[in-house]
């Protein structure tokens, strides 16, 4: 398992993650949320409304270079998308996406 994931699942057990499409665009709109990841099979049409409601409400989306599987194998949950929802875990998530050049800064 890479540093991405294993980061990921620090930040569930800390209560710090919405997964999901619903999730993620709740933590948004309540002002929660500081970072969205996509996974590099995220659907399209999916991505459209995450970076319309990311523009709206100012939140940074990064695609990471995992599927949802690998997700699934980490959070236990299928998912294409995971809004983490506190600065220091986000800014942790994108030193590592940056150093490693395993991520896009999509917006």
């Amino acid at each position: 398992m890479n540093k991405i994931l294993n980061f990921l699942g620090l930040c569930k057990k800390a209560g710090k993650l919405s997964i999901g499409f619903d999730a993620v665009v709740k933590s948004m709109e309540e002002k929660r949320s500081s970072l969205v990841l996509v996974t590099k099979d995220f659907g399209a049409n999916s991505l459209k409304k995450t970076l319309r409601k990311a523009k709206l409400f100012a939140v940074e989306v990064l695609e990471i270079n995992e599927t949802m599987d690998d997700i699934h194998t980490t959070l236990g949950k299928r998912c294409g998308i995971i809004s983490i929802n506190d600065i220091e875990f986000s800014s942790g998530i994108k030193k590592l996406t940056c150093d490693n050049l395993r991520g896009n800064i999509i917006l």
